[in-house]
């Protein structure tokens, strides 16, 4: 058996790991996170991913327009707030038609767009201008994140990884919800 390997398991690092014991943790005091929908969504990434055709992105617009408006979704209370539909996927006609199918008094409040940059190149900045125009900003919807992706040579759970963890930043940045639609 090679033990080469572990040769180096004596040797000091250049910087020890930033351990805390259990005990000193669950002392610390954090600041409560809000909950967008009560005990469903909070600020961070989620990602809503399943097969094509199934409903998702109604399912979504009735989030994203019962946020906007602060009324429950699902029986369950939202914070009220500003809201960005990306929707990729769709025309502003389709996206009229899916509105005034789910209520009679669309809100101010929900924003949509048909197009934006990709990863890498302006979609962060894209991102953090709106929620500096609209500083009230709870969830961002990006429908679908493929069409967000920069194009690679290969699809590989490295790239998937590399491009969820830089929206999560993000997310985590500006204190928002983003939520990803994603097909199976």
């Amino acid at each position: 058996m090679d033990y080469t390997a572990y040769d180096t398991l004596n040797e000091a690092p250049a910087l020890p790991l930033d351990s805390i014991p259990s005990d000193e943790l669950s002392e610390l005091r954090f600041k409560p996170m809000k909950y967008i929908v009560n005990q469903f969504l909070k600020p961070g990434l989620t990602v809503l991913a399943g097969a094509p055709k199934i409903g998702k992105s109604w399912l979504v617009l009735q989030l994203c327009m019962s946020i906007a408006k602060g009324e429950p979704f699902w029986g369950l209370d939202t914070r009220q707030g500003d809201v960005l539909y990306i929707a990729l996927e769709d025309s502003r006609q389709r996206l009229q038609e899916r509105v005034l199918t789910i209520t009679e008094e669309p809100s101010p409040n929900l924003y949509f767009s048909i197009e934006c940059s990709v990863l890498g190149e302006e979609l962060e900045r894209e991102i953090g201008d709106f929620v500096a125009r609209h500083p009230d900003t709870r969830v961002i919807v990006i429908d679908t994140f493929q069409k967000i992706r920069p194009p690679v040579m290969q699809m590989s759970y490295a790239n998937d990884y590399s491009d969820v963890s830089r929206l999560k930043r993000i997310a985590d940045t500006l204190n928002i919800s983003i939520l990803l639609v994603h097909h199976t």
